[in-house]
């Protein structure tokens, strides 16, 4: 086995995912700046986009331009093209497709000692890590598509992948060719179990059905060829005709009989209020490109003009984002919109009989069982809508953006802050790292924030890791501290911090006896919208022990906070 440059334990456990495609492909070589990972994340995937072949050490790379443009138009095919570089460039990849057979169950185990057996020479330590690595990705990318699990997670099974489209087909072959410096190469040589690469090593795909992808695509004449010739065809070309198919894919209309015509009616009568409902299960691929990495949960509306003001179909007064995205141009700006809603205004706006076309694939798709086309042209139109620009709204105030897969950034930066104007992403370092907005449980974190003696035990515990980046938490803009040497606050500021002790001093002050945890719901909400990720249980914790001792709650005054107290109020954001 010939194996990639580059040592195996290079991503730490992370794989790359899909949720992060936006952001990378929004900054470019400008993401390694601008990011909100932890260092160890950064590497991760900067490895994983160098042995991807989409940067080097110039930069982004023609084939980064090329993967963003099919993303955002088949990202399924994006990743698999993606899957087929890493297998040149990516130790772990390699290993795993050339060392693991279709449809056996193997465990996290089984796979560090199929690998541990190639590499003999390595450490259990070395090789656990780029295992869990491959199967984060194949957990948090579109590559999951190549495996099945048992449910649980602690098995997967490598499949027969025969729906790949005809370019990814040929790119896998001619990306073989390229590396080995063939000219010709027999479809049975594909399926030898030393090939270098190829569809059925990559996919599982099956010869029938690849002989009839390769002549699709143009590499082979007749189905029954036995030979592909490279002969002008590179890599690049066939990136290139398969980005002008799906920008240009244009299905014949068809002839609707009475049932498809009658699911067709319903469909229109459908979408002019839920205009989104037009493109299908594809309206998740769509929803997935808007929240990209937002740190907060989105609830993305597909709206019609007329629904703007509709208050009833938001639910602006948690910790989430309600985005409505309106179908129609908007002539006016919304400056009296529903309070904490984001609008969003797209300037791409629909052909009409590219949508009564779409309308009418839908429908014979439905009866037929057959989707293909309409979800090719669902994705087409998806692509155009995600690459235009657009105008939004918020309290009062508007903006505007270049590309509309560029949002969920503009919210991490700008916009969530418009909402939850005394929210954690307010300060830089916070917002930074968005480890710290994954919910689970940190007892660590409250045992920090609430059981810390002084400010320099405070300052002992958070010197490195995580928590490091939460010791900001107690520091203005500056970089001072907000806490004197007891850890209480200095006085009044505008630090979020502050402010949330502030209210909830002065709301359970006012209150006979306080019933916890409704009494800190506030605090999940807006302007401070807290959730229970790492960030929560520290803002809590920290209030917590300002007030015990001096607040009554059930009846009796605490001297005390438990964990369990901390997570049943967060747990309740």
């Amino acid at each position: 086995m010939i194996m990639p440059r580059g040592g195996i334990d290079r991503y730490s456990t992370f794989g790359l995912r899909d949720e992060w495609l936006p952001a990378i492909f929004t900054y470019e070589d400008e993401w390694i700046e601008r990011n909100s990972f932890g260092p160890v994340q950064v590497k991760a995937v900067k490895n994983w986009l160098l042995d991807g072949g989409l940067i080097d050490k110039n930069g982004i790379t023609p084939l980064f331009r090329s993967i963003r443009e099919i993303y955002f138009h088949d990202p399924e095919s994006a990743w698999q093209i993606i899957w087929t570089e890493f297998y040149y460039g990516s130790p772990a990849v390699r290993l795993f497709c050339d060392e693991t057979d279709f449809e056996t169950e193997l465990s996290r185990d089984d796979l560090v000692e199929i690998f541990s057996k190639a590499l003999p020479g390595l450490k259990g330590t070395t090789i656990k890590n780029p295992v869990s690595a491959v199967l984060n990705m194949f957990k948090l990318s579109r590559l999951g598509v190549l495996v099945s699990d048992d449910g649980n997670g602690r098995e997967i099974r490598r499949i027969r992948l025969n729906s790949i489209e005809p370019h990814v087909a040929a790119y896998s072959v001619i990306r073989l060719m390229e590396e080995e410096g063939l000219r010709e190469i027999r479809i049975g040589d594909l399926y030898h179990k030393n090939a270098g690469g190829g569809p059925f090593k990559l996919f599982g795909t099956e010869e029938p059905r690849l002989r009839n992808l390769l002549h699709d695509a143009g590499l082979l004449i007749s189905p029954e060829d036995d030979v592909v010739r490279s002969s002008d065809i590179s890599s690049k070309k066939i990136l290139d005709d398969f980005t002008d198919h799906l920008l240009n894919y244009a299905p014949e209309r068809p002839e609707l009989d009475a049932e498809a015509s009658e699911v067709r009616r319903k469909l229109i009568e459908s979408i002019k209020n839920k205009p989104g409902e037009l493109f299908g299960d594809e309206i998740d691929t769509l929803n997935g490109f808007l929240a990209g990495s937002s740190l907060r949960d989105l609830r993305i509306h597909h709206i019609t003009r007329e629904d703007i003001y509709n208050s009833e179909l938001f639910r602006p007064g948690d910790n989430s984002i309600d985005v409505a995205l309106v179908y129609g141009r908007i002539e006016d700006s919304i400056s009296d919109g529903v309070q904490n809603v984001l609008y969003v205004s797209m300037e791409w706006q629909p052909d009409v009989d590219e949508m009564e076309l779409l309308a009418d694939c839908r429908a014979q798709g439905e009866v037929s069982g057959a989707p293909g086309a309409a979800r090719r042209l669902s994705l087409k139109l998806i692509g155009e809508m995600v690459e235009s620009g657009f105008h939004w709204y918020v309290n009062g105030e508007s903006g505007y953006g270049e590309k509309l897969y560029h949002l969920s950034e503009i919210i991490n930066n700008s916009l969530s802050l418009r909402i939850f104007t005394s929210g954690p992403e307010n300060i830089p370092e916070v917002r930074g790292n968005r480890n710290l907005w994954k919910r689970g449980n940190y007892r660590s974190v409250y045992e920090v924030f609430l059981h810390s003696r002084t400010l320099n035990d405070f300052r002992s515990k958070t010197k490195k890791g995580l928590i490091s980046f939460l010791s900001c938490l107690l520091m203005d803009a500056e970089g001072d501290w907000i806490v004197d040497d007891d850890l209480r606050l200095r006085g009044e500021s505008d630090h979020p911090l502050s402010r949330m002790l502030e209210e909830t001093v002065e709301r359970l002050s006012m209150a006979d006896d306080v019933k916890l945890p409704e009494a800190l719901r506030f605090l999940s909400k807006p302007p401070y919208g807290l959730r229970a990720d790492m960030i929560g249980h520290a803002a809590v914790s920290f209030i917590l022990r300002n007030i015990k001792g001096h607040i009554i709650i059930s009846g009796r005054m605490i001297e005390e906070i438990e964990y369990e107290d901390i997570k049943e109020i967060v747990y309740k954001f």
